[in-house]
């Protein structure tokens, strides 16, 4: 299966692993106007890391965006994994009253 059939794949928030990168940064907007973090985008960035063998899911990533302060006000959650010479784009929350994770892109990685 090439790369741009993901676009396609549903992705299972609770059970589908993210896979292995060595970067992964979750970012999305912050409704609260006294958050020191902010970007001058009004963006939250967030770089995590994970060893090999515990790969997390996506609902873990967006649970882990909640707990710094990700809230349905934000709007959607973008998370960037990037490796080498490959990575991916995806999105929670894309669309109004839509819950679910979606690929929205890809990445030539940042070798």
């Amino acid at each position: 299966m090439g790369r741009n059939e993901y676009f396609k794949k549903e992705i299972k928030q609770n059970t589908d692993d993210i896979g292995y990168y060595e970067s992964v940064r979750i970012i999305w907007h912050s409704s609260d106007k006294d958050d020191k973090r902010k970007q001058n985008n009004g963006c939250i960035f967030m770089d995590l890391s994970f060893e090999f063998d515990d790969m997390p899911t996506f609902g873990d990533l967006l649970e882990r965006a909640k707990k710094d302060g990700f809230n349905e006000k934000c709007g959607c959650v973008t998370v960037l994994l990037e490796s080498y010479t490959y990575g991916d784009v995806y999105r929670y929350g894309n669309y109004q009253n839509d819950k679910s994770w979606r690929k929205i892109g890809i990445l030539e990685g940042f070798a």
